[in-house]
């Protein structure tokens, strides 16, 4: 599953609140509970990446710092784009999404042209 999401990096593309859940949160919630109707028969594994592409940048919003100095894109022989350095994680359950979005992991830093981002 892949989410995108153009325009303002905010509260209710990511991971919400409590109240009223971000779509990132609640398309999560609906995979593992998907995955959890499914477990008797099929063994599955969630791998997770989040990326911000702005300016030209693109920053791991999943680590402290996203990424300094911005991550590459690279393609491999096969053709195969890959972003080189993204962070990877394998969340168990949906719970995990609710504790790095109160962690502020995900939550937007300073732009690189010096501008801050709104906040919610």
């Amino acid at each position: 599953m892949t989410a995108k999401s153009d325009g303002r990096l905010d509260v209710d593309k990511t991971s919400g609140t409590a109240q009223q859940p971000g779509i990132i949160f609640l398309a999560m919630q609906e995979l593992f509970e998907r995955i959890g109707e499914r477990k008797d028969d099929k063994d599955t594994e969630v791998s997770l990446s989040y990326l911000e592409i702005y300016n030209e940048t693109i920053r791991d919003l999943l680590v402290p710092g996203g990424g300094k100095g911005g991550l590459m894109l690279r393609e491999d022989a096969n053709q195969s784009v890959s972003v080189a350095g993204l962070s990877s994680h394998n969340p168990q359950n949906v719970r995990i999404l609710s504790y790095i979005g109160r962690t502020g992991l995900t939550s937007p830093g300073p732009r690189s042209d010096g501008h801050d981002r709104e906040r919610q």
